[in-house]
């Protein structure tokens, strides 16, 4: 596939070919993260956070697996090249939610999306440990387990009180206040980008982020969710966008919805 250096946005079936070799880079990366699980041993990095040998190595699948397939598309990952140029690049985290990889728990990714002019158009998110696939081909999402593979969408049913997905490692007081003001029927507590899955396939509404996280963390997440029915937004309500070279994103709001209801709006500016 060395011959991609462009995407037009409705070209599916060019995307369905691109999604599967992500999808298999995802699995094998996933594959080669599950040899080092039950191993404690880490390293701290200059913003805090954890890395361990298996996100080295999954990146290095990633990377080489990306560059064979699409030698002029970039990568902009978590263990990688932080910029790039041009308006069309890979986002990947190798191993989204290093810490409850060490605690564990079944809570753990593989994320690689595709960028084009901002707007996430393919995403895949592997839990290695579940053996469960989350993407889209850029016109629908798909979950898939070992047995069952389906097309996921978002809850069809208006809720007056919300079904809410919060952060299991980065939650804060705004947060906290913004669900009480909310009152949600139900709150659920995750690790890495499956809470954008949980909205994507109907069990959640909405999760709320009023901290800092990277672009790498929620675009594979955001363009399943995209093409399941819903969206990520600004605080503001603005569509969500990604930048080639500014990654860290201050807040938003991901909603099974394409746009965001009062309430939202009325709770959000009560917290800032």
């Amino acid at each position: 596939m060395d011959e991609i250096n462009s995407v037009d946005e409705k070209n599916y079936e060019k995307l369905e070919q691109i999604s599967e070799v992500i999808n298999n880079l995802c699995f094998n990366a996933g594959s080669e993260i599950m040899k080092y699980y039950g191993i404690s041993s880490f390293k701290v990095k200059s913003d805090g956070s954890p890395v361990t040998k298996a996100d080295i190595e999954a990146n290095k699948i990633i990377q080489e697996g990306l560059l064979k397939n699409f030698k002029n598309i970039p990568v902009i990952s978590e263990e990688g090249l932080l910029s790039c140029d041009g308006d069309l690049f890979f986002l990947v985290d190798p191993l989204d939610g290093t810490k409850e990889f060490l605690e564990e728990n079944e809570e753990f990714t593989v994320n690689i999306a595709l960028i084009f002019k901002g707007i996430p158009i393919l995403g895949s998110i592997y839990l290695p440990k579940k053996n469960l696939m989350y993407w889209t081909n850029g016109k629908e999402s798909y979950s898939k387990n070992s047995k069952n593979k389906k097309i996921i969408k978002v809850s069809e049913i208006d809720r007056k009180y919300y079904k809410i997905e919060v952060s299991r490692s980065h939650m804060d007081k705004k947060t906290e206040k913004f669900v009480r003001l909310l009152n949600p029927l139900k709150i659920n507590i995750a690790g890495s980008s499956l809470k954008i899955c949980n909205i994507s396939n109907g069990n959640s509404d909405l999760y709320p982020r009023f901290n800092n996280v990277f672009a790498w963390d929620i675009a594979a997440g955001h363009a399943i969710l995209r093409n399941a029915g819903g969206e990520i937004f600004k605080i503001n309500g603005e569509i969500l966008t990604y930048s080639n070279s500014n990654l860290l994103i201050d807040s938003f709001l991901a909603f099974s919805r394409k746009t965001l209801p009062e309430e939202i709006f009325k709770s959000v500016k009560k917290i800032r």
